[in-house]
């Protein structure tokens, strides 16, 4: 049961949802300026920021669903795929993303759980903002990719 989680390297401060749409940026797009939405913060593996973030960076051959659940810049012209930030990644900081699998899984997994609870306050009645009548769909979505990237799809080739 437990033969496929990863050994975590250093601990650091994580985000925790690390995301494009938590980041402020430089007016013209250079650089960021701010990291915001830390409610979520912790230590831990700061892969799981990767996985985070690679779990919200749509591209075009993902599922219809998948893009449009989480509508992302990232399919647009110019942005890196899924490996291409996973390797920018690894240059930048100097850590190995070998186990980049078990981070992005989890995300996956702990994403579905977020969006159907969002999913639940809203047909419950607690939200009434349409956008999220959409979710309960997308969190079986979310799981179907976890699953997909589990069953033996190798780092870096989804």
């Amino acid at each position: 049961m437990f033969a496929n989680i990863t050994t975590s390297g250093e601990a650091t401060v994580i985000h925790n949802d690390f995301k494009l749409n938590n980041l402020l940026f430089s007016t013209d797009l250079s650089g960021i300026e701010a990291v915001v939405d830390w409610e979520m913060a912790t230590v831990g593996d700061p892969l799981f920021d990767l996985g985070v973030a690679l779990s919200y960076w749509t591209e075009a051959g993902d599922s219809p669903r998948l893009q449009n659940g989480f509508k992302s810049v990232t399919t647009n012209e110019g942005f890196f795929t899924r490996n291409e930030l996973i390797e920018r990644y690894e240059q930048l900081t100097g850590r190995n993303c070998d186990d980049i699998l078990f981070y992005q899984v989890f995300a996956y997994f702990k994403l579905a759980v977020i969006v159907q609870q969002i999913y639940y306050r809203w047909k419950v009645g607690q939200t009434e903002d349409e956008r999220f009548k959409m979710y309960g769909p997308m969190a079986g979505e979310l799981i179907k990719q976890a699953v997909h990237m589990m069953e033996g799809e190798k780092r870096r080739e989804f």
